[in-house]
């Protein structure tokens, strides 16, 4: 997926011939993406080539087909291919940075298509309590670095608690929206000590 993202912002794509309609990316709407077969482009002035293919099983409850891209190119300099990678990697950041996203684990955390983020101004607690959770949030994220100062672990941990209904996934939906960040979603009847400790592990650390 983050190749995918990378494609999206080269002006190679726009030449491309064989095309395919992806609705997994950017969070809504619909993206041509480089069709499964064998396609060529120029990165830094080098040839790449690139071979996706596709199976036509689904794996696990969710409907997704595993892929795979594999990419060729001229020369030995490994820093070349590094900063290729690396490029990627800043591209997917960049583009994470920008919206919130709900992921659910599945033999790995996968990012829930349909997920719209509720608005904070549209989730009503009572009478200051969304204002005091926004101005806590502040402080602890403008404390990283003394965190690691102390060499104490930064996480925060919030108990929500009240009936069905009562907007706490709201509220939840709301700060991530706000301040830009994803929610990780689990259910503990699906997990023991160690598969929590693994699932937990593999959510990318704070920005």
């Amino acid at each position: 997926m983050w190749v995918k993202e990378w494609f999206l912002e080269q002006e190679f794509l726009k030449r491309i011939r064989r095309l395919d309609l992806d609705t997994t990316l950017r969070g809504e709407g619909s993206a041509l993406i480089p069709a499964p077969g064998r396609h060529r482009f120029w990165y830094e002035r080098r040839p790449f080539w690139v071979w996706f293919s596709r199976t036509e099983e689904t794996k696990g409850w969710t409907p997704r087909r595993l892929e795979s891209l594999t990419f060729r190119t001229v020369g030995r300099e490994q820093w070349f291919l590094k900063r290729f990678v690396d490029e990627i990697v800043a591209c997917h950041k960049k583009k994470i940075r920008l919206a919130s996203y709900l992921y659910v684990y599945d033999d790995g955390w996968i990012r829930v298509l349909g997920y719209t983020p509720r608005m904070l101004e549209a989730v009503i607690p009572k009478p200051g309590e969304k204002e005091h959770l926004l101005e806590d949030i502040r402080r602890f994220r403008a404390a990283r670095k003394r965190y690691c100062e102390l060499g104490v672990p930064y996480h925060r941990g919030y108990l929500l608690y009240g009936p069905p209904g009562t907007g706490k996934t709201s509220l939840v939906s709301g700060f991530a929206a706000t301040f830009g960040m994803s929610v990780y979603a689990i259910n503990l009847t699906e997990f023991n000590d160690r598969t929590l400790k693994s699932a937990v592990s593999d959510v990318p650390a704070p920005r």
